[in-house]
């Protein structure tokens, strides 16, 4: 079986692309608003009038965006961190640059160019590393490599270990053994002992890094928990449920649902979503984005565990067809796997980036212009003062008995007559 890294790619900025609209949403709103998702969603007539959080139909995110930098700045001695910090750094636009629909972690990342103080869960961060693989055949070389990248954007050790796993389970079905859908849980519990082995090995370097390597293992066998308990039969909401029990051990507050950003939720969901292809593959990605909450980052990590797997299935015509900025995206697809990558491809990349945020940030502002305004608004208005007085009046002869009522109307026509 050979696995496509062109598909690994288009996976990620599809399910990205696919989930964006969808994000932050709870599942039942998506019901309700979106009963048969079967192409990217205009979030609208779900957003009850709150449209500065409207998104374009078919845009990438920074999920997308950071997968195809990575890409183009990999190489086969891995990802040059100086030249990745100097890029996210140096990107024009606003206060994110060219980047779309940042969480807190990767916001930090490209306001200050190095890892934040905070170590907040995020499982948008983890997967754009992982392509460092398509270009390092070495284990130890690819942990060494994503670990200094990885370090760089967070110090949360979820966060870590997810992308560490992610990089080596594409450089295991790259260059080793893909895993089928029946094998892909044993696939990534393989890997999870892989990493962890190589945590021990290096424990001086993730020192130096200012990294504590009992906090990254014990990362790692929170995931090796949670899919343990995926090999086993049961239903989604059962698996869910098992998820939820790892990750609230990292919690302060409990959650019931494991689309919540958070690496350890976001990853294993999409591997048992991933894991069960042979249910219907055209709609997994759609099953994954109407679960809600990070919509976003489940779509890429489930279409990247398809992709692993073999399968293209899952990438349906329409979410090619129908992708923003089609034509240059696959045309940089094809650079990275052919590992022709230049940086004049590069700057080409970040110039339309920009444009495509500015061009998303004026059509929203545009919708806020034009939209109508809620009818709280219409009643609020000031009333002119003799509709005030004729109101007060009102209210004060509704209160009256009905003598004093019919005593009060027989005035008013005398007045009248008069």
């Amino acid at each position: 079986m050979n696995i496509s890294a062109s598909a690994v790619i288009t996976s990620i900025v599809t399910g990205d692309a696919l989930g964006a609209p969808l994000s932050g949403f709870s599942r039942g709103h998506i019901h309700n608003h979106f009963p048969d998702i079967n192409s990217y969603i205009d979030p609208e007539p779900a957003l009850k009038g709150k449209l500065e959080k409207w998104t374009m139909p078919g845009l990438y995110t920074s999920i997308g965006q950071l997968s195809i930098i990575t890409g183009l700045l990999a190489t086969r001695k891995g990802l040059p961190l100086t030249s990745f910090q100097k890029i996210i750094s140096e990107t024009p636009g606003n206060d994110q640059g060219i980047f779309r629909n940042p969480d807190i972690t990767e916001r930090s990342l490209f306001l200050e160019g190095h890892h934040p103080l905070h170590g907040y869960p995020s499982s948008r961060i983890i997967i754009p590393p992982s392509l460092t693989a398509l270009k390092l055949k070495s284990s130890p070389l690819l942990f060494q490599n994503v670990l200094e990248t990885a370090a760089s954007s967070t110090e949360n050790p979820c966060n870590i270990a997810g992308a560490l796993i992610l990089s080596e389970m594409l450089r295991k079905a790259l260059y080793e053994t893909p895993p089928g859908k029946s094998n892909l849980l044993s696939h990534a519990l393989e890997v999870i002992d892989t990493v962890t082995r190589h945590t021990r090995e290096n424990s001086g370097i993730i020192f130096d890094l200012k990294l504590n390597p009992d906090y990254l293992e014990g990362a790692f066998e929170s995931y090796k928990n949670t899919c343990l308990a995926l090999s086993v039969e049961g239903t989604l909401e059962k698996k869910e449920e098992e998820i939820c029990k790892e990750v609230n051990a990292t919690l302060r507050s409990p959650v019931k649902r494991a689309t919540i950003n958070h690496p350890l939720a976001v990853l294993p969901m999409g591997l048992f979503l991933a894991s069960r292809l042979d249910v219907n593959p055209q709609s997994l990605l759609f099953k994954a984005v109407s679960l809600g909450g990070e919509a976003s980052a489940l779509g890429a990590v489930t279409g990247f565990f398809a992709a692993l797997c073999g399968e293209t299935e899952h990438i349906t015509g329409v979410l090619t067809d129908t992708l923003v900025n089609k034509k240059r995206i696959m045309s940089l697809n094809g650079i990275i796997t052919k590992e022709k990558g230049s940086f004049d491809d590069l700057q080409d990349f970040i110039r339309g980036e920009a444009g495509l945020t500015a061009k998303c940030a004026q059509e929203r502002d545009a919708k806020l212009k034009h939209q109508k305004k809620p009818q709280g608004d219409k009643q609020n208005k000031k009333k002119p003062k003799r509709s005030k007085e004729e109101e007060l009046s009102r209210h004060i002869v509704e209160s009256w008995t009905k003598i004093d009522q019919a005593r009060w109307r027989k005035e008013q026509r005398k007045t009248e007559t008069e």
